[in-house]
């Protein structure tokens, strides 16, 4: 469930930077990176840290194939989620990434703050850390 939250608005972040920052002349390489650094940005906003640094500082929970969103909370994922559609208008608009960023960061503190204690995000938890019960 987690990993379908951080999924969800993931596509039309990729297709923003697919249709405005990388093009046909590139190489894979130079667009990979492209997509990298722009995770990297919202990693860094939401999280502190890149999803590199994250692995650095928890290999075991890397061997079992787990990522940082994988292991993130609800309240993040959910943040993360809006971010990622903001972000990709943002870049559909034209932004500098240094704008960007800026804007990124107050709306992650606005949403926080909304989110912080509503009973759909605990109804959210409560579903995930529910054991599954098979028959």
């Amino acid at each position: 469930m987690k990993s379908s939250l951080a999924r969800t608005n993931y596509r039309i972040h990729t297709d923003a930077i697919q249709a405005q920052l990388v093009n046909f002349e590139m190489s894979d390489f130079q667009k990979n990176l492209i997509y990298a650094l722009e995770a990297d940005m919202l990693n860094l906003i939401m999280f502190g840290q890149t999803a590199k640094e994250w692995e650095i500082k928890n290999p075991e929970l890397k061997k079992q194939g787990l990522n940082i969103r994988d292991v993130a909370e609800i309240e993040e994922l959910i943040v993360l989620s809006g971010l990622e559609t903001l972000n990709a208008f943002l870049i559909n608009q034209d932004i500098s990434k240094e704008e960007r960023a800026k804007q990124l960061v107050i709306e992650a503190k606005k949403n926080f703050l909304s989110i912080q204690n509503q009973r759909s995000v605990k109804e959210i938890k409560k579903l995930i850390t529910k054991p599954q019960f098979h028959l």
